[in-house]
């Protein structure tokens, strides 16, 4: 982050300095590391502005840490929202404690708010949810970006089976995930797609539901 600071305000003088930290969490979620980076940033200031990824579980566990992270440059944070389902939510593993998956996405982007930090989310469909589900998904997207100022980008998905975590697959992964023109012109929105690897048990998309979800955002 030094390093890319410095490059940019010796190379580019007058020009600001920004980074994204490319890691699906940042520093593995760990206390001591992040409490290292914020000390390391804080004796020696950075002439940067920085973004990172964190699950919701880290970030609302961290919300000190987070703070403590934008007082030395952390302006932006990205995380990723599969659901508003919690029973959706118990099939992924993910741990909804006393109050619900969407309640505390909203809780999460309200702090995140409080702190000055902006905010971008991973919609991610193809989990084995309902067309219901991913319309009620949608519509709580659409109240969060009514409600908060600082969700500034949304990201939509569609989960797609990765090659070195399926041995043994009848695939042979050679063939580009979507060829129908159809397919292409509703998907040409989502960051990942695929019609040809979806995930094990899961039926891909039709097109009558990608018409329905994209008409949907728009």
């Amino acid at each position: 982050m030094k390093d890319c600071a410095d490059y940019v305000h010796s190379h580019y003088p007058g020009f600001g300095a920004s980074a994204f930290v490319e890691d699906s969490i940042l520093l593995g979620g760990s206390r001591t590391s992040i409490n290292k980076l914020i000390s390391l940033i804080s004796n020696e200031p950075l002439q940067l502005q920085w973004g990172c990824q964190f699950t919701l579980d880290i970030g609302i566990n961290n919300l000190e840490l987070l703070y403590r992270l934008s007082t030395i440059g952390l302006k932006y944070i990205f995380f990723g929202l599969e659901t508003t389902s919690d029973d959706v939510s118990k099939k992924m593993h993910k741990n909804i404690r006393s109050t619900s998956w969407a309640t505390r996405s909203e809780y999460f982007i309200r702090e995140l708010c409080s702190m000055g930090i902006n905010v971008g989310i991973a919609v991610l469909f193809g989990l084995g949810e309902s067309q219901t589900e991913r319309i009620q998904l949608l519509d709580f997207v659409s109240y969060l970006r009514s409600t908060f100022s600082n969700l500034m980008a949304v990201s939509y998905n569609w989960a797609v089976r990765h090659p070195m975590r399926d041995p043994g697959n009848p695939y042979q992964y050679n063939k580009w995930g979507i060829d129908s023109p159809e397919f292409i012109e509703l998907f040409k929105d989502f960051g990942e797609a695929s019609v040809k690897y979806p995930l094990e048990g899961v039926a891909p998309p039709t097109l009558k539901e990608l018409r329905e979800l994209t008409n949907h955002v728009r």
